[in-house]
């Protein structure tokens, strides 16, 4: 791909994602979603597909680095956990339909990224143990607060509910 910045290439990447995401939706037990399927569904040719991947697969990966590059963006350093956890939730909402989607078809490649980011900037959390722990319930209660509409008035309790998962994480263990 030539000018990634080009305003026919970022169209057509979010073309391409949606008519994947479509289609997934539609039945998402069929892993043989052809290229033909989603070529049709974004309304762009084979040709322009070729040129910008080389598998359906590569789009959700395309996507997923393209988001955890602007998440690694936002500045933690010297944040609080509940800060972290704000500005994690703040980016969430920002891509609200793409987290919308990878909670009701789950792959966890995003969020699993988003987490082991957020793993390096918290003191305290580099143990795996907990991580994982913390990462399990995390997962639910961030599914649950997507699925119900991700009310940007909920975050400031939702973070520091994030940050009591993590203390309680680490007194189950002993730690």
């Amino acid at each position: 791909m030539k000018n990634t910045n080009d305003s026919r290439v970022l169209k057509h990447r979010e073309s391409f994602f949606w008519a994947l995401a479509e289609a997934i939706s539609e039945d998402e037990y069929n892993y043989s979603i052809r290229v033909g399927d989603v070529c049709k569904r974004a309304g762009v040719s084979r040709a322009t597909f070729d040129r910008n991947y080389s598998s359906v697969g590569e789009i959700l990966k395309r996507k997923d680095e393209e988001l955890i590059r602007e998440f690694c963006k936002l500045n933690f350093c010297d944040s609080t956990p509940e800060i972290v956890w704000r500005k994690t939730l703040y980016f969430m909402v920002r891509n609200k339909e793409y987290f919308l989607f990878e909670f009701k078809f789950p792959r966890y490649h995003l969020l699993w990224r988003v987490f082991l980011v957020i793993r390096d900037v918290l003191p305290g959390t580099v143990v795996d143990d907990i991580f994982s722990i913390y990462c399990c319930e995390i997962w639910g209660v961030l599914r649950v607060w997507c699925l119900h509409g991700m009310e940007v008035e909920e975050i400031p309790a939702l973070s520091r509910k994030l940050v009591v998962l993590a203390k309680t994480a680490r007194i189950r263990l002993n730690i």
